[in-house]
């Protein structure tokens, strides 16, 4: 069979990858529903949530290894092999301990898809579009989060409708995961470098993509809260959240498109500084009104560090692009953990104004971190 072009296998990857996320977070919605209309207590229904995540964290640091043993579309289709497993014990059993067990695997098989769909993409595209697409497949996987929760509405939490397709979409990821062509080994991209020293640049990409994690997932997680802590109703206070979300979701494929034009480290020092900018607006917004305009702002720029550090990653060679997409994978989770611990602890202890000002100070540390970084751009590798 003859390769496919670059965008012919991208357009493929996409394809089954993108019904696998909206897989993801129709099960994860769906789940989490069933338990609390069964009445479990909210803290155990909180902790079967974070269960995925916990396994990403766990599971992240063998991808590389599991890579170079079962190949890019064997673990690849084993994440959709898991997935379907997970499904059909939250179809079949009732109880906790067990939906826990099953959470558990359905996060196993999302990190192995993850990792490997983004190095994938990453190894398949050249170097001169990277950021733009970064920035269209970033937006994809934004739509799943919201199309998987609407496909649960659809079915409804009651009887097999709901597993049944989940089901079907990942029995699709899986037909058309079949037909993928593994990149080839130890090749680079055309045009790519990496930045600074190998270690140099790696901690870099760590550091912007844990930034990511900490603002997007976790203080952004935390924006209802905040909203009704300043008084706000909550149908305002969960409206925090969408603004902020709808906006990083936008500017995903521009963010993509300035940085191969202007190159990732110049949109990443820029998004560094507005975006401590925007953070100091977040928190002297006088009023309702205006905290909306700031959080639309604050969340686009927010949403921009993940997708920048990826562009960051993509410049590795196949065979080390995996295991720098597991410690992005990683980072960014431990990032979105650790957010709303600061940011709850900030709330308790001093309120409205200790979330705020916690916001600020660490948009301060992550311009100041990503500037010592990314001061001076990128030394080109030497080709082998």
């Amino acid at each position: 069979m003859p390769a496919p072009t670059p965008i012919g296998a991208l357009a493929r990857l996409g394809l089954s990858y993108y019904p696998a996320l909206i897989a993801f977070w129709m099960v994860t919605t769906w789940s989490t529903l069933r338990l609390a209309e069964r009445g479990v207590d909210p803290a155990l229904i909180g902790t079967f949530a974070a269960i995925p995540w916990i396994a990403v964290l766990l599971v992240s640091p063998l991808v590389a290894r599991l890579r170079a043993a079962l190949g890019w579309r064997g673990l690849y289709q084993l994440g959709n092999v898991l997935a379907l497993a997970s499904v059909a014990g939250f179809a079949t059993t009732t109880s906790f301990p067990a939906w826990c067990a099953w959470a558990a695997l359905s996060g196993l098989a999302l990190t192995l898809r993850w990792i490997i769909a983004d190095a994938w993409a990453a190894a398949i595209t050249p170097a001169h579009s990277q950021g733009r697409m970064v920035g269209a497949y970033e937006t994809l996987a934004g739509t799943a989060i919201a199309v998987g929760p609407a496909l649960v509405a659809v079915t409804g939490l009651g009887g097999s409708r709901a597993p049944l397709v989940i089901a079907a979409l990942l029995a699709a990821s899986w037909l058309i995961g079949r037909s993928l062509q593994e990149p080839p080994a130890n090749s680079t991209p055309p045009g790519s470098r990496r930045p600074h020293g190998r270690w140099w640049g790696s901690a870099g990409i760590l550091v912007v993509v844990l930034a990511g994690g900490l603002l997007e997932s976790g203080f952004g997680g935390m924006l209802p809260v905040f909203g009704v802590a300043r008084e706000m109703t909550p149908a305002q206070a969960s409206l925090l959240l969408a603004v902020a979300n709808s906006s990083a979701l936008f500017l995903q494929w521009p963010i993509g498109w300035l940085s191969d034009r202007f190159g990732p480290e110049r949109v990443l020092r820029a998004s560094a500084v507005l975006g401590l900018v925007a953070a100091a607006a977040v928190a002297w917004a006088p009023g309702a009104t205006l905290l909306f305009v700031t959080i639309f702002v604050w969340g686009g720029l927010a949403g921009t560090f993940y997708t920048l550090g990826r562009i960051l990653a993509a410049r590795q060679r196949p065979d080390e692009v995996v295991a720098v997409m597991s410690a992005v994978a990683m980072l960014y989770t431990l990032g979105a953990i650790v957010g709303p611990l600061l940011a709850g602890a900030a709330l308790s202890t001093f309120g409205p104004a200790g979330f705020a000002l916690t916001l600020v100070v660490s948009a301060a540390l992550i311009a100041a971190l990503i500037f010592t970084l990314f001061a001076h751009k990128p030394r080109p590798t030497p080709s082998a």
